[in-house]
């Protein structure tokens, strides 16, 4: 069993996303087909919604390679 020992925050530029996600092969790599129709359906906000997608997926690692000792 998983125990919940702190909360935090994981922030993202969506600068530096936006510069990542020129990469088509990044793109694919890193997110689902689902998630580039809907983050490229968003328009002006496509990369918004990419940086925050990639944020929870760098939270979502972290916790799973993080031993709980």
């Amino acid at each position: 069993m998983t125990m919940l020992i702190g909360v935090g925050c994981d922030v993202i530029e969506i600068v530096r996303v936006q510069k990542a996600i020129e990469r088509e092969a990044f793109v694919e790599r890193v997110y689902a087909p689902s998630e580039i129709a809907y983050c490229r359906s968003r328009g002006k906000q496509a990369a918004a919604s990419f940086a925050a997608r990639f944020a929870a997926k760098e939270i979502g690692r972290a916790h799973v390679w993080t031993p709980v000792t």
